[in-house]
């Protein structure tokens, strides 16, 4: 298993980067469900060949939400277990 991925920041120049960051109780994210906006926390960043899949969770809900590619301006941060 690899190293989990604790933040992506995404951004060429470093002090105008966005940062998605797992379990921080700051970062909410809004996302319209059946047109309703809902508010999750990022549950999890998994790494896969091309790209980056970003997990939402709300209670016990977890769920894909969104893909990030692979590129220069794309850069993870992990754990230290």
């Amino acid at each position: 298993m690899g190293q989990k991925i604790r933040k992506l920041s995404i951004g060429a120049e470093v002090k105008d980067r966005f940062h998605y960051v797992v379990n921080d109780e700051k970062a909410v994210y809004p996302v319209t469900i059946n047109g309703k906006l809902e508010r999750f926390n990022l549950a999890q960043i998994v790494e896969c060949e091309n790209h980056y899949q970003l997990w939402l969770k709300k209670g016990d809900e977890i769920f894909h939400w969104k893909d990030e590619p692979k590129n220069n301006i794309v850069t993870p941060e992990y754990f230290i277990d």
